[in-house]
């Protein structure tokens, strides 16, 4: 195996807060007023808590990556610029998206840090989950395959962490279930809200740049000493999974294809044939959908497949029910207190409950 080696000795020398100098001082604390204005508190001390163990640990890998998403103007670069002071220039590197899909890994050896800017891999793309899925094995693998232009390839260590960056709220078609990626979204939302910190704070900016020029032995310090002394989030585990966020939630809608977009839509609605409560006929259900967007074509098979992924259940195993004189197939969503197996009358209650009027529920 070969050694997958960072450089340990050009890391600055860590200065312990009880030795910092005023200046130091000032600069952590405008660091963590620049943090404080750019996230929200949880979101804050998680992304904390990761940089730190990334310091602490020179020869291992966290098992997640941080995604900060956000408008221009809040400072992403800076976070890296913080990051690269304390563990030294050269060992962090500077990753375009565009090279993680072309079957060379050299980006993935010789850093302890690799920061991916400008991510833009959205759910569209035929090519956006291949170059996800070539990136998965780097962050969570102990050991890694690495292979340069025109050198046979050869496996070694993984002692790097990921850290992404990325102005789009669909910057990467997030998985149901996905463990690596940590997504945060900003406390600006525009451009012109990002431009308010600054308004407030003027110097805020040019004050973190010279943090990091000047005191880079005080910000690993505080990484490498002050950090793991505070009360760890209960959400932080960097060999585990990454702690989900609403952020998540939001990124994975965004990647979602567009039937299943639909779909989830639609199982909110009360229309004949499904009641939101949790009972749905999939004639009625791919009825509505084409009737609200005809050109998708949603198939019996996709629907039954995104019924199943959203926790829907067939009746009684796939068992067909008369209703209205139709035979149909009956899903039931399970967890929300109904059962796949209830008697059939009560599942023709509910899909009676399911007709209103022609003029709506209200009448």
């Amino acid at each position: 195996i070969y050694l997958n080696m960072w450089r340990a000795d050009s890391v600055p020398e860590a200065a312990p807060s009880l030795v910092w100098s005023r200046e130091e001082k000032h600069s952590i604390r405008t660091i963590i007023r620049l943090l404080c204005r750019v996230f929200e508190k949880r979101e804050r001390r998680l992304l904390l808590e990761w940089a730190s163990w990334l310091v602490c640990n020179e020869r291992d890998h966290p098992n997640w990556s941080p995604l900060v998403q956000g408008p221009q103007g809040i400072g992403k670069t800076l976070i890296g610029e913080i990051m690269s002071a304390a563990l030294g220039n050269v060992n962090v590197k500077i990753i375009d998206q565009h090279v993680l899909g072309t079957g060379f890994t050299s980006w993935a050896e010789g850093a302890k840090l690799a920061i991916i800017e400008e991510v833009r891999l959205p759910g569209e793309k035929g090519t956006s989950h291949a170059v996800v899925n070539a990136l998965k094995p780097y962050i969570t693998n102990d050991t890694i395959s690495i292979h340069r232009k025109g050198v046979d390839p050869f496996n070694a260590p993984n002692v790097t962490g990921y850290l992404m960056f990325t102005n789009h709220e669909d910057a990467l078609p997030v998985e149901r279930g996905d463990r690596r990626h940590f997504v945060v979204f900003s406390r600006p939302r525009t451009e012109d809200e990002a431009k308010q910190i600054e308004e407030k704070h003027p110097t805020i900016f040019t004050d973190v740049v010279e943090a990091v020029r000047q005191h880079a032995s005080a910000i690993r310090g505080a990484l490498l000493h002050e950090v793991p002394r505070m009360k760890r989030s209960p959400d932080f585990n960097a060999k585990g999974r990454a702690p989900w966020t609403e952020a998540k939630a939001v990124m994975r809608d965004h990647g979602r294809p567009e039937d299943e977009s639909l779909i989830t839509e639609l199982l909110t609605e009360k229309f004949e044939g499904c009641n939101p409560d949790g009972v749905v006929s999939t004639k009625h259900l791919m009825l509505r959908a084409a009737q609200i967007a005809p050109r998708l074509h949603v198939r019996s098979a996709r629907i039954g497949l995104l019924l199943r992924n959203a926790g829907w259940e067939r009746w009684c195993g796939g068992n067909k029910l008369r209703w209205r004189n139709e035979i149909l197939n009956v899903w039931v969503k399970v967890n929300s207190g109904l059962n796949s197996n209830m008697h059939a009358p009560t599942l023709r209650d509910l899909l009676d409950a399911s007709v209103g009027s022609e003029f709506g529920d209200e009448v």
